[in-house]
Formats: structure tokens, sequence, C-alpha cells
């Protein structure tokens, strides 16, 4: 059910490669919702329910179509309730990994967390890694964006 209090995006008409939750690879026990907003990717996004530590996790394999310097951003919904340092782990074939913590309570961030900016190969595997592990709080992941950074 769609929440009237929430402007909804459409994964296609966002720049760069949206890749919404559910086109992630899930492990463990993630719980639909629409219930924060003030933006949602897509039909609603997944939570851990604050549960289940260590358990869950989403890793999302985009496909980088031309290479250059993009900005990887995720998307999680805001709320006091949330885990103030959920680990995200970008991978980038052939460079060591980063390890982002990201503080999902902040409101400021209106769901947008900026992961960086990277130098990414055309064909190169990158895989983004968001884990429940450590953390206190609940944990939501509602997509990824991957943006070409302009010149």
């Amino acid at each position: 059910k769609l929440n009237p209090n929430v402007k909804y995006l459409a994964p296609a008409s966002m720049p760069g490669i949206v890749l919404d939750e559910l086109q992630g690879e899930m492990k463990g026990t993630w719980t639909g919702s629409t219930a924060s907003g003030p933006v949602i990717v897509g039909r609603n996004y997944f939570h851990d329910g604050g549960k289940n530590k260590g358990e869950c996790s989403i890793v999302f394999r985009p496909a980088i179509p031309v290479a250059g310097k993009y900005e990887i951003t995720l998307y999680a919904q805001p709320h006091a309730n949330r885990s103030p340092k959920v680990p995200v782990v970008v991978a980038v074939e052939g460079l060591s990994a980063n390890t982002v913590n990201v503080d999902q309570r902040d409101a400021a961030k209106e769901a947008r967390h900026s992961l960086g900016t990277f130098d990414l190969q055309r064909g190169r595997k990158v895989t983004v890694t968001i884990d429940n592990a450590g953390t206190t709080g609940i944990v939501v992941v509602d997509a990824l964006q991957v943006t070409p950074v302009k010149k």
C-alpha cells in the first residue's frame, strides 16, 4: 500500500544506474515497508526490523557501461530508530575495498547517502554490500544509484 505522505521515485526516471532493493542479492530476513520517507525509490524499501544481527545483507552488482568517475549513492530512509553506523562495503575489482559507515538516523540526508566517488571501468566487477553485522537499531535498504560525475 502506498503512503500518501511519501514521494515515490520510479527507478527508470532517475539518472545513472539505479538498482531497487529487489535487484540486490538478499541474505537473511528483510521486511518490506513504506512507513517512512520522505522519498522511496520504487514501491517500498526493506528493513531488518532491528533483528537477526549479522544474518542480513543485500549485495548490489551494478554493470558499468562506460569507464569514468561515478558517484555511488545508497538510498535508505532516515528515522530516529535507525542504526547510526551501517557498514557499506564498496568493492571494485582490482582495487582495495572501501567501507563507509552510514548514519541512517540523519534526516538531513532525505534518504540519499553518498558512498563516495570512484573511478570505474567498463566490465570490471563492482559490488556494494550492506550488512547488519555489528549494527544497533534498524537497518534500511531502498536502492543503489551509480551516477556519472560531470566533468
